[in-house]
């Protein structure tokens, strides 16, 4: 109970109320005292997370601030990403992206999409390009190239000129990509360009850059 007109009434009498199989005695609380500051619990629990690997439960904390409108600022969100991909929990990051409506996590910001595309570099560079962790970042960045396809996170599926702020035309992203697809092909494919991506992925970044340039001049 929040209110201050209750506080005397509930310190009185005593009100109880039953909840399933239990009883609970109502309280009064004092907002500005009992209940705590939320970043640093928030920070608490992200730390405590971190550092018992417990990344399962990420959702549920992005799902339960979003659903009171206490999503996490952008700076925080940027460290959880960071930390759950040097703890080896990338793929938790992506179902959070999976349902965005429900965490709020986003590729529509720019620094959202920038840790998204550092950490799949980053998965690879953790496990020193081997082709297991090289072949993980590639299948964690088609998933990636697939939720920009949807609407929640970019302008989804068009066949229409993509918009000059779409995440798909960033040379950041297209060049994450390129570099990819271009060391699978020279450490785990004889140098070879086995399926065309780093060709496909070349003359991507060589027109977004062509069109940055007419831009410019």
């Amino acid at each position: 109970m929040y209110k201050d007109k209750f506080k005397t009434e509930l310190e009185n009498s005593q009100t109880i109320v039953t909840l399933g199989n239990e009883d609970f005695k109502l309280e009064h609380v004092d907002k500005r005292t009992d209940i705590p500051a939320r970043r640093p619990l928030v920070n608490q629990i992200v730390r405590l997370m971190n550092e018992s690997k417990e990344w399962n439960h990420l959702p549920a904390l992005l799902e339960g601030l979003h659903a009171v409108e206490a999503t996490p600022d952008t700076t925080l969100r940027e460290r959880i990403i960071r930390q759950a991909t040097e703890a080896g929990h990338f793929h938790t990051i992506l179902m959070c992206l999976y349902n965005p409506r429900r965490t709020g996590l986003t590729l529509k910001h720019d620094a959202i999409v920038h840790w998204v595309i550092r950490s799949l570099r980053r998965t690879a560079v953790l496990g020193s390009w081997s082709k297991k962790s090289t072949e993980k970042a590639i299948k964690y960045a088609n998933e990636v190239a697939m939720l920009l396809e949807q609407e929640e996170h970019a302008y989804g599926k068009t066949t229409h000129q993509i918009a000059p702020d779409d995440p798909r035309k960033n040379p950041v992203v297209i060049g994450a990509y390129l570099e990819l697809f271009a060391m699978n092909a020279y450490k785990h494919h004889e140098k070879k360009d086995y399926d065309g991506s780093v060709k496909k992925y070349t003359q991507r970044l060589m027109a977004c850059m062509e069109n940055f340039v007419k831009v410019i001049l």
